[in-house]
């Protein structure tokens, strides 16, 4: 898969592009290969379609510069499987590319209220959340499902709890 991906990818895993819409059309042929070949998936649900849709645009918005490195295949097919695997009442993140090629995975509930994974090309994520008062960060490695301690932290974030204010 690691090939094919390299293969279809010439513009977003570092090699050079002519044109922005040549990169956007290899990208959908490799989302749609991912998510077919992942253990019988035929068909994406309409968030996954949205959070294709973002991950595209983020991708062609991304000039590659001094300041920018290419984003690696490896980041786009780990952003994708690791969306796949949110449950399903999980919002779908805002998409944007950190300056090292890596995908970032955003939710934003409010101000105080944030959730950001960080999909780069190894099997290891960064993660970082504000949740009111309460901040923390972590590294994990995602091998195909999210590792519990990161879908609680994010499950705070996405569900909107919130502790009731009480007069005194």
């Amino acid at each position: 898969m690691h090939e094919f991906i390299h293969m279809m990818l010439p513009g977003v895993a570092g090699y050079s592009a002519t044109a922005v819409s040549d990169v956007a059309d290899r990208i959908q042929n490799v989302i749609g290969a991912i998510f077919q070949s992942n253990e019988g998936v035929q068909f994406l649900t309409a968030n996954k379609v949205v959070f294709e849709d973002r991950l595209r645009t983020a991708i062609d918005e991304t000039v590659i510069d001094d300041d920018q490195f290419a984003i690696p295949a490896g980041a786009i097919e780990r952003a994708l499987r690791l969306v796949q695997a949110l449950p399903v009442s999980f919002p779908i993140p805002e998409v944007a590319i950190d300056p090292d090629g890596a995908i970032s995975l955003d939710w934003v509930g409010s101000r105080t209220r944030i959730f950001s994974i960080s999909v780069g090309d190894s099997d290891r994520v960064a993660y970082a959340w504000i949740n009111s008062s309460d901040r923390g960060n972590g590294v994990v490695r995602f091998a195909g499902s999210l590792p519990q301690v990161l879908l609680s932290q994010l499950r705070d974030i996405v569900t909107n709890v919130t502790t009731p204010l009480w007069a005194a």
